[in-house]
């Protein structure tokens, strides 16, 4: 199966990928010279196998239970000591995001956020929560 150019343009516009036409048609015959490679692992005959879809073949939960150990826990107060700044009994780190809109470039932000939205408008709350900052920060 080959993939035409308008295949990988959407490839790379979905990876945010902008390719020039030049761009394109190499993308496309590398894609295309990659996919050649996998034939010929369809030209088995292995109806038989049932397919692995992990290394360990039937490995199931390796994780272990989630259970404390007082040995090694530590004091609110111990995990808090090297911390620059606290408050509430909690790390405080600085807002990135508050650091990005004082530098001048809200309206790149704003952008970022409007992107997100339009890419993804079936989480109603993720677009709520951004349309109470982009209000907030006038976009």
């Amino acid at each position: 199966m080959a993939l035409t150019e308008n295949d990988v343009r959407g490839i790379a516009d979905y990876a945010r990928i902008a390719l020039t036409d030049d761009e394109l048609t190499e993308m496309t015959a590398y894609m295309n010279d990659a996919v050649a490679m996998l034939e010929p692992v369809l030209a088995y005959n292995l109806p038989d196998i049932t397919p692995t879809f992990h290394p360990i073949g039937d490995l199931s939960n390796v994780m272990r239970e989630d259970a404390q150990a007082p040995a090694r826990d530590l004091s609110r107060e111990a995990a808090l000591g090297n911390a620059g700044a606290t408050r509430d009994s909690s790390f405080r780190v600085p807002s990135i995001l508050r650091e990005t809109l004082r530098a001048g470039s809200d309206a790149a932000v704003a952008a970022i956020w409007r992107d997100a939205v339009a890419h993804k408008p079936q989480e109603h709350q993720m677009i709520e929560g951004t349309e109470r900052f982009m209000s907030q920060i006038g976009g």
